[in-house]
């Protein structure tokens, strides 16, 4: 029986210093591994970081080069309708001349309404020429990225 005493409080001693001391292993080896894949968890966020921030920025620069395109077709549109509104200004300013003295030129008003024609092709040729131009400078800036 004094074995089996000798034995128990051997055992029950070991059992209590392997139940005390395995949580303290694991704690600390944990912690090791935390202390060694520190710096290579820092790295991989900072290049996750770097990679988001580069993928943001080219976000921006494509939205940027895309509202300038916006805003130079926004200005050729308000160049045609200004234009469009001169032309209808001056096709009422001349058909109202005309009729003050329509009884002295009736065949005047052929020649006011192709007067109306050449200013109007001249703006269709102008626009053509501003777009070209538009579109030049866009892919100019597209080509420089």
């Amino acid at each position: 029986m004094a074995l089996e005493e000798g034995f128990s409080e051997t055992a029950l001693t070991f059992f209590k210093t392997l139940a005390t001391a395995t949580p303290i292993a694991l704690i600390g080896a944990i912690l090791v591994a935390y202390i060694r894949g520190r710096p290579e968890m820092a790295r991989i966020k900072r290049e996750g970081d770097a990679a988001f921030a580069a993928r943001m920025m080219a976000r921006v620069e494509d939205l940027e080069r895309r509202l300038g395109k916006a805003e130079a077709e926004l200005q050729v549109t308000r160049h045609q309708l200004n234009n469009a509104n001169q032309s209808t200004d001056m096709l009422i300013m001349l058909v109202e001349s005309y009729l003050k003295r329509a009884g002295d030129h009736e065949g005047e008003l052929t020649d006011i309404i192709e007067r109306v024609k050449a200013y109007r092709a001249a703006q269709a040729q102008n626009i053509a020429v501003e777009k070209g131009a538009m579109a030049s400078a866009i892919r100019r800036v597209n080509d420089d990225d």
